[in-house]
């Protein structure tokens, strides 16, 4: 049983992460801004605090053996940045023995060897503020000696787990649609706290073609 603790756990990948999470036998703390949460379970800790809050978050991650940030601005309109702000507090205090998953934009991949997706031509300008945030985070944590993994989807959408996507390190997936269900984070990232197979990279995840 590992300790997990989870940010935007109120989310649509979130939530999957934790319940997949708990369903993987690991005890899971999540971080939220309302002092309840929509289920219960006898390894699910709530703990209610703000963003904002460096001393809370140094409490909420001591001992702790992952910590997954799942948060993101919604409003694509708002150039607020939320991921990268987080990800700087995060890790203030990490300690080495810490792993650090963080769900970041399929933009974040490469696209090849010398383009990101996020670079490519005739882009939807709607993705912008994002991607910005999602990039401050990416350059934040890589020179950094840390365990962490970037988990980097397309769009997300509601469904369960089931097992029907391709991963890639690094690139996004071939053969692959240009979304995926939040269950199937919620799978991907259980399962890869107990495999540890993406260890300091990004990894591309989406549904497979041919299945809607």
């Amino acid at each position: 049983m590992k300790k997990i603790l989870v940010f935007g756990a109120t989310g649509l990948a979130g939530s999957q992460i934790v319940a997949e999470s708990l369903k993987a036998g690991n005890a899971v703390t999540v971080y939220i801004r309302k002092d309840t949460y929509p289920f219960q379970h006898q390894n699910l800790t709530v703990l209610q605090d703000s963003l904002e809050n460096e001393l809370g978050i140094q409490k909420a991650m001591q001992g702790q053996d992952v910590i997954i940030s799942a948060v993101g601005n919604m409003d694509l309109n708002d150039s607020t940045m939320v991921v990268a702000p987080l990800t700087k507090r995060i890790i203030q205090f990490i300690e080495p023995s810490q792993r650090f998953i963080c769900l970041l934009g399929s933009g974040s991949l490469l696209h090849d060897f010398k383009t990101m997706r996020k670079d490519l031509p005739n882009q939807s300008t709607m993705f912008q503020y994002p991607r910005a945030d999602h990039w401050e985070t990416l350059i934040s944590i890589v020179p950094l000696d840390i365990d962490y993994t970037f988990i980097c989807p397309p769009q997300i959408k509601a469904g369960e787990a089931d097992g029907n996507y391709n991963i890639a390190q690094l690139y996004f997936p071939e053969n692959s649609q240009g979304f995926i269900t939040a269950g199937n984070i919620g799978y991907f990232v259980a399962q890869e706290i107990d495999n540890q197979v993406f260890v300091r990279t990004r990894v591309g995840i989406a549904t497979k073609i041919g299945n809607l």
